[in-house]
């Protein structure tokens, strides 16, 4: 099964900082990176966590 890509950043961004986050239902896994710069690395953790994180994260507001 393909990857589901579940938020594209070059959607919403600008100044070429743009992650994307795919989900990986054959592994359970959602990965966070940014394609134009692989040699970042990259943020791998289950459906949960995943979950856990969008329904704790709190909204950050620019100064």
């Amino acid at each position: 099964m393909k990857n589901i890509r579940v938020y594209d950043g070059s959607l919403w961004c600008c100044g070429g900082k743009c992650p994307v986050i795919d989900y990986a239902p054959e592994k359970g896994q959602v990965v966070i990176h940014d394609p134009a710069k692989p040699e970042k690395g990259w943020m791998v953790m289950s459906v949960e966590e995943y979950n856990a994180l969008i329904a704790h994260a709190k909204p950050i507001g620019r100064k």
